[in-house]
């Protein structure tokens, strides 16, 4: 099987960072890596990635 790749950007977007590494996560075959990539927020995105900043297989 290959390997799953991830990658999910956003900017202002730190409402929806919760539901996006959830679902992400949730699926049946879990990917190798989730990157996460923000785009210089200036709302509370980093904040909310921060939280989740020791998952396993998430770059942020």
């Amino acid at each position: 099987m290959s390997d799953i790749y991830v990658i999910s950007t956003g900017r202002n977007a730190g409402e929806h960072v919760k539901s996006c590494i959830e679902s992400v996560m949730s699926q049946s075959i879990q990917p190798r890596e989730h990157i996460l990539i923000d785009d210089i927020s200036d709302d509370d995105t980093l904040a909310h990635l921060e939280y989740y900043k020791n998952l396993k297989n998430l770059q942020i």
